[in-house]
């Protein structure tokens, strides 16, 4: 048997100015956070621009896709560049600071976007989707969202 007047009571608040202001409060918090899987993918390029900086001697890099078909670009080059990148999301990640944070993601997403361009051009689809979109999606997203942050504070 239910108690009706608890029941109005409990129905009332749900219905009530404080539960909608308290709900988008916690909506607001939860979306002002960054995904942790937005993480993985920021240590994931730094570790794939540390291993193609300073370990392009080990067979495993040299038997890569990325290593045997990226002849358009200078992979040395674009693993430094990844590697300064992704520290500088990680460092705007960590300390909450929305131009880091923008500098470095737009880095990974045009390093990203090379990449898979490079893919497309020797159709090696499945290495496209797998990786190197995966990066584009996430980096752009991270991108998107911290521009979003910034013109809301403004």
């Amino acid at each position: 048997m239910i108690y009706w007047p608890c029941a109005l009571q409990g129905l009332a608040f749900l219905l009530s100015t404080e539960y909608h202001l308290y709900m988008q409060q916690k909506i607001t918090r939860a979306l002002n956070r960054y995904s942790p899987l937005l993480y993985l993918f920021a240590i994931s390029s730094f570790i794939t621009g540390f291993c193609f900086t300073f370990l392009q001697f080990l067979p495993d890099i040299q038997n890569t896709l990325l290593f045997k078909y990226g002849v358009f670009f200078d992979l040395k080059l674009w693993a430094i560049i990844l590697l300064i990148g992704m520290s500088v999301l990680l460092l705007g990640l960590a300390t909450g600071t929305n131009v880091l944070i923008r500098i470095g993601s737009f880095s990974g997403f045009m390093l990203w976007l090379f990449v898979s361009i490079t893919y497309t051009i020797h159709h090696f689809y499945y290495a496209l989707i797998i990786s190197a979109l995966l990066h584009v999606l996430a980096h752009g997203f991270i991108y998107l969202r911290s521009s979003q942050k910034r013109l809301d504070e403004l």
